[in-house]
């Protein structure tokens, strides 16, 4: 057969219906969207999971060395790939401010990089207050704090939540400086490297480890572990046999949607069709099939992602759920192509008698 003749007996069946395409396209892409939003949920959950730990500053690795840390070593850190932030911290006193005489707040000094550990509304040229104490005190950025030591202007402010973490800087002042050894180290490091890994990084920026005593170390928040591996995370999802189990779906579907009727693909070649025509005929079929399937699965899984992680969270979801829904539309033809082959004309008379 020419090829505009078996496209034409391939739409014919698509056409009258022949070919079961309603049933075939909307159980192929139930079960290929199914497959695709578990494995896309899962994902994103692990995702979620991964920004809360970060978010909480979890991900924050703290090295403690009173008088011994390194400023400009410990500044240094974010300039490596894996490390977002860091800087160096002192405590040097506590300060009073005028507007309230009977509240003590410790003033920190801290280094020029630290502030790229914060989420922080303004810079660090000044003094810099959490967000739950400037609202507190009615400070905006801008403004002049007075205290028992003099005045200074408020040039940042910056969120520390009460989830965990080291609850020290909410209640404080920071101030930036260039000058002398400081007490602690803090970095914000990717996760997944292990304790060994941050602790090898972070001693770089203890000056020695002399008679004062040993380095200690920690993290700014303990509440969500000490340390996570989102890539074993995400390999170990129960999900992650999804494109398999989806390309094993979509096979089966194929070779169901072939051998339903192969009374009829065994007439054909009694008729003295050839199996090269009719093979072609099944994979035309198939893949129209597939495609149809394809674009209503991608469509269902997307709007599904959209609903539960939000349209810009979504996206990477989407493309794990291309993956699936890419292997179910792959195993169908394939399932439909390999059962055509094995239909043999002798078979048709058996085939006839119980049907």
């Amino acid at each position: 057969m020419r090829l505009r003749a078996i496209n034409r007996e391939a739409w014919r069946d698509i056409a009258t219906g022949a070919s079961g395409i309603l049933g075939l396209v909307l159980v192929l892409a139930v079960v290929a969207a199914v497959l695709a939003c578990l494995d896309g949920v899962a994902t994103g959950q692990i995702y979620q999971a991964i920004e809360r730990y970060s978010a909480a500053g979890a991900d924050i690795k703290i090295v403690r060395a009173p008088d011994r840390i390194d400023p400009v070593t410990c500044d240094q850190f974010r300039n490596r790939d894996d490390v977002s932030g860091a800087g160096a911290i002192r405590d040097i006193d506590s300060t009073r401010l005028l507007a309230a005489p009977n509240v003590a707040l410790t003033t920190y000094e801290v280094s020029l990089g630290f502030s790229t550990l914060l989420v922080l509304e303004g810079d660090n040229t000044g003094i810099m207050v959490s967000e739950g104490l400037a609202s507190q005190l009615g400070l905006r950025i801008g403004d002049e704090v007075v205290t028992a030591d003099g005045s200074a202007r408020l040039t940042g402010i910056f969120i520390w939540n009460e989830d965990g973490r080291d609850a020290r800087l909410g209640y404080s002042i920071l101030t930036a400086t260039t000058l002398g050894a400081f007490d602690e180290c803090w970095a914000r490091i990717e996760p997944g490297h292990g304790q060994a890994y941050n602790t090898e990084l972070l001693t770089t920026a203890v000056v020695s480890q002399s008679d004062s005593g040993l380095a200690e170390y920690g993290q700014v928040n303990n509440a969500l572990g000490q340390d996570i591996k989102p890539s074993s995370m995400v390999n170990d999802r129960v999900t992650r046999p999804a494109p398999l189990i989806a390309a094993i779906a979509g096979l089966m579907l194929g070779i169901f949607a072939v051998g339903r009727r192969r009374l009829v693909w065994a007439s054909n070649l009694h008729a003295g069709a050839s199996r090269v025509d009719i093979v072609a005929i099944i994979a035309l079929e198939a893949l129209v099939h597939a495609c149809l399937a394809a674009i209503i699965a991608f469509t269902g899984t997307m709007v599904c992602l959209n609903l539960v992680f939000g349209s810009q969270d979504s996206n990477p979801l989407v493309r794990i759920g291309a993956v699936v829904i890419g292997s179910a539309t792959v195993g169908f033809p394939v399932g439909a192509v390999l059962c055509g082959s094995l239909i043999r004309e002798t078979s048709t008379y058996k085939w006839f008698k119980n049907r």
